[in-house]
């Protein structure tokens, strides 16, 4: 499994489409499955201190797949590097990790909202 480096800046919103795939490249049907988004600051820390924790049960094109991750600007509001994971749960309990890398927040030039 590569590596993936996700890079937001600091207080932006922010919209992931991922495609859950087999190793030939084909979707998978993700029908009735929880994605899990969690971002924490190293592996020494549980999840329960992740600075984001998102748990997706409606996806946008679940037979191709296909889910989306939304994060708001307060979940974005963070400046510095820390690792993320995103693991699918199936129905019956199977967890399998899809995806795994670091998370970049830049630090933004305006974070002020008016």
């Amino acid at each position: 499994m590569d590596q993936t480096i996700l890079e937001v800046n600091q207080s932006d919103s922010k919209v992931y489409t991922i495609i859950i795939q087999d190793e030939d490249g084909v979707a998978i049907d993700i029908t009735g499955d929880t994605i899990l988004f969690t971002v924490k600051e190293n592996l020494g820390k549980s999840d329960e201190l992740a600075i984001i924790k998102k748990t997706i049960t409606t996806h946008t094109n679940p037979t191709a797949g296909e889910t989306e991750i939304t994060l708001t600007s307060a979940d974005t509001n963070h400046i510095g590097t820390y690792i993320f994971g995103i693991v699918r749960q199936t129905s019956l309990n199977v967890r399998t990790t899809i995806i795994e890398g670091i998370m970049i927040f830049k630090q933004s030039v305006s974070i002020r909202d008016s």
